[in-house]
């Protein structure tokens, strides 16, 4: 669809993955169903779940306005159509490819089953990938950790302390510090 917006800095990642997901497959019918969403957009979206859902699993499963991956455009959400029909990947053989190489382009797994008391958002129909860039996706994926969990660690890490070093498995290696965004006047050397 030409109403499909994702940030334009992961649309050649993006497609890339979406690539080489198809050459090593062969499945072409894999389709991104939700990607990037103004907070009036998820408003809707919030409003119509807690009209089916009630308020209580509606909050369990999506996110309110302002709080959404959705609104940063580096969210997707992928669905299988074939013949018609409508299958999460989990339904059919051959997709978990994307979850086992996703890293490697940068994006995560967003809301993984095992992770909904740390992320709290349910395991959705939908498989949502977040770009989170290199090398912080190959960190999470082989840590199994979910985005909360990570940016937890990483504020382990304060600049001016002990930094976390990672060398990925192409053997690039990187220093990685936090940085309190809300201290006014910081200046950060990179």
């Amino acid at each position: 669809s030409n109403t499909m917006l994702i940030h334009k800095d992961i649309m050649d990642i993006m497609d890339k993955m979406l690539t080489d997901f198809v050459t090593a497959t062969g499945h072409n019918d894999l389709v991104i169903q939700t990607s990037y969403r103004t907070e009036e957009r998820q408003k809707e979206v919030y409003d119509r779940n807690v009209a089916n859902l009630g308020e209580e699993k509606a909050n369990a499963t999506t996110a309110k306005p302002g709080a959404s991956d959705h609104h940063t455009g580096y969210t997707i959400a992928l669905k299988v159509i074939r013949d018609g029909k409508t299958y999460t990947l989990n339904e059919l053989e051959g997709y978990d490819w994307i979850l086992e190489n996703c890293y490697k382009y940068g994006f995560i797994e967003r809301y993984p089953e095992s992770k909904v008391d740390k992320t709290n958002i349910s395991y959705t129909s939908a498989l949502c990938l977040r770009y989170v860039g290199f090398p912080h996706a190959e960190i999470i994926k082989k840590n199994n950790l979910c985005l909360e969990e990570y940016i937890t660690s990483v504020k382990d890490y304060a600049f001016g302390r002990a930094h976390y070093k990672y060398t990925t498995e192409e053997g690039t290696s990187y220093e990685i510090y936090y940085v309190n965004g809300e201290v006014e006047g910081k200046t950060v050397k990179v």
